[in-house]
């Protein structure tokens, strides 16, 4: 069972031999361990595109944007806040001099 090209880091074959091989004093072998070469030469694929794809003009103008829209949101909020609590008092005028 071949997980990746390389056999000498086939991790998941060096799990499972212990289970797959003959009950045997020789099958209890350590996993050896490999660690990945790091290329600290070429940045990571994400920090490519991210700078890539990273406008401070288009930034500021989605943050303007953004916060127009949530501060007329909070403005229009307040406004129907108001006008409900303006309806319950009339409404509630209403019924009280009905009962009477």
């Amino acid at each position: 069972m071949n997980t990746t090209m390389n056999p000498n880091q086939n991790l998941l074959e060096q799990i499972t031999q212990p289970f797959v091989a003959p009950r045997t004093k020789a099958a209890r072998t350590p996993a050896r361990r490999t660690t990945a070469e790091a290329r600290p030469a070429e940045p990571a694929l994400w920090q490519v595109t991210m700078g890539a794809a990273q406008s401070p003009l288009a930034e500021r103008a989605l943050f303007a944007a953004v916060a127009t829209v949530s501060a007329a949101s909070l403005v229009w909020l307040a406004l129907v806040t108001c006008q409900f609590f303006l309806a319950w008092e009339s409404l509630a005028t209403w019924v009280r001099t009905a009962m009477l």
